[in-house]
């Protein structure tokens, strides 16, 4: 049996596709904005995130993010 994997963090776009979890992270693509992002929350205070697919080459939970949003698709 597989287990369900649920966001841990309150995530207030609902255009946002919620691509799991990494290292406390909750990983989003989200296609709401001007051009498709990936975001990692890591809290539930609006501005506990960080986002940005220029920012995926550099950083862990956004590249993971990038990731996962390619092999789902939606990139």
């Amino acid at each position: 049996m597989t287990e369900k994997v649920e966001p841990k963090w309150a995530h207030d776009c609902d255009k946002c596709t919620f691509l799991g979890n990494v290292s406390e992270h909750d990983l989003y693509f989200c296609e709401a904005s001007w051009r498709p992002t990936v975001i990692a929350r890591y809290g539930d205070d609006g501005p506990d995130y960080k986002s940005g697919m220029e920012f995926a080459a550099c950083d862990t939970e956004l590249k993971e993010a990038k990731s996962r949003a390619t092999t789902a698709g939606l990139l």
